[in-house]
């Protein structure tokens, strides 16, 4: 019985497939105006998808439409009424549309015609975004409207199953580009992924401490299955990946006792640590990538060294007891024991606590938003919270010219001077400077005697 399904089933699709030949006519550059599609409940394009536009517009922004790849073309149906006055027209016969050649005829239709395609709405709209005027055409594969419906269906599930590449294939197939030096594959597959996720493969490719990483992913490329698992930037998932190998038995396997296997799972999920990753190292990196341009403003613009690095470099000991380490906390500092080497390494942990603590408002980069709650707005920069970093470096015995010159700036006339610039503007007021030194050193005393706490009195809240 089951023999006779499957052969039933097999005869459909052939017949399927055969309308689908006898109905094909040819292939054509069409005006995209001419190109509509059709809702129905069956097709996966229904509604727009937003984001996935902007995607296909950032990838043919990169890589062109590539309009000509037979993959790309646009399945779309035409009455042969329609296509024989459109042939006529354009002097055409259908064996043109029909010859595989690299670059099919254009085929210009009447201005009241319209095409009903069976996919491909989204690489239209983007198209209709990225193309000039003059290049608004698609290539567009054409069939009978007498196509039966279940091959028009056909057509359309073959393109909703299209793959999908995970980010793993992506940097597969990129670093095969690259290696062949091949520029054109790479910009190919770089445009797939996000710029975040650019920005992030970047990182990881030019560092010269992190070649071995690179070194050992390069190995890995023959083996395709182990790629899926790859993911670039963030990984939220490792509870529920823990969880699917210990139930498929691929975790711990010589152990079978369910009861131990229970203990052992619950024992995985209550770890507090990271699992390490690719996926965790990149989210590490937009964690410290404010500290790091916080700390770099603390060094000259043309240093080419690590802020570590230069920081230890610019490290001047001026506050530095044989034997003692001061930890800066609230209320005042603290000693301990301690050799200079691992003072210096103290001093510059505090100044990075410092900038994770108050980096909002010290480069204007708002914290990422959390599940759940309202996207955090961009914060003025304020330059007490410089004044503050600078008299902290100084404190710690770090310097340099960009350190002294925070470190003596007075946030207060800075302040003083943008209140009166933006409550009398130049372009509505006269602008008389020579009356402006009183009042702002009147506002400049106000602020003089608002005392500040004794927590941020001597550079900042930094504990070590």
């Amino acid at each position: 019985m089951s023999g006779d399904t499957t052969n039933s089933s097999e005869t459909a699709y052939e017949k399927r497939q055969s309308n689908l030949q006898s109905n094909f006519q040819g292939t054509a550059k069409v005006a995209l105006r001419h190109l509509q599609f059709t809702e129905s409940g069956q097709n996966p394009e229904l509604h727009l998808d937003p984001k996935n536009i902007a995607r296909l517009v950032q990838v043919f922004s990169i890589e062109g439409c590539h309009r000509l790849d037979p993959a790309n073309h646009v399945p779309a149906l035409i009455s042969e009424n329609v296509l024989s006055r459109c042939l006529q027209k354009n002097s055409l016969s259908k064996a043109n549309l029909l010859l595989q050649k690299r670059t099919p005829p254009d085929l210009k239709l009447d201005d009241d015609i319209v095409l009903s395609c069976l996919h491909g709405r989204h690489r239209i709209a983007a198209a209709q975004e990225v193309l000039l005027p003059i290049e608004k055409w698609w290539t567009v594969d054409l069939y009978s409207d007498s196509l039966d419906l279940g091959a028009q269906d056909d057509i359309r599930e073959e393109y909703s199953n299209a793959r999908n590449f995970c980010d793993g294939d992506i940097f597969r197939y990129l670093r095969y580009g690259q290696i062949r030096q091949d520029d054109c594959e790479e910009r190919r597959w770089l445009a797939r992924l996000t710029e975040c996720k650019r920005k992030d493969l970047k990182q990881l490719q030019r560092r010269a401490e992190l070649k071995s990483v690179n070194d050992a992913l390069d190995k890995l490329l023959p083996f395709v299955g182990l790629w899926p698992a790859l993911r670039i930037g963030t990984n939220d998932i490792d509870a529920k990946l823990v969880k699917e190998q210990m139930y498929k038995n691929n975790l711990f396997s010589k152990i079978s006792d369910a009861v131990t296997r229970s203990q052992i799972l619950q024992n995985l999920l209550e770890t507090s640590s990271l699992i390490p990753s690719l996926s965790t190292f990149f989210e590490d990196t937009k964690w410290l990538e404010p500290v790091a341009k916080i700390i770099r403003k603390l060094l000259p613009t043309n240093c080419k060294r690590s802020n570590r690095l230069a920081m230890f470099q610019s490290y001047a000991g001026l506050n530095y007891r044989t034997g003692m380490i001061r930890i800066k906390e609230p209320g005042g500092w603290r000693t301990e024991s301690g050799e200079e080497a691992y003072y210096m390494d103290c001093a510059y942990r505090q100044l990075c606590m410092f900038a994770w603590r108050h980096f909002p408002e010290l480069i204007g980069v708002a914290p990422r938003k959390d599940k759940g709650t309202a996207k955090p707005q961009v914060q003025q920069i304020n330059s007490h919270s410089w004044r503050r970093l600078g008299v902290l470096a100084k404190d710690l015995g770090f310097d340099s010219s960009e350190i002294t010159s925070f470190a003596n700036s007075n946030p207060d006339l800075l302040m003083a001077h943008t209140f009166l610039f933006q409550a009398r503007p130049p372009e509505f007021y006269k602008q008389m400077k020579e009356h402006w030194r009183n009042p702002v050193n009147q506002i400049c005393g106000i602020l003089a005697r608002i005392k500040e706490l004794e927590d941020y009195s001597h550079g900042g809240d930094t504990k070590g």
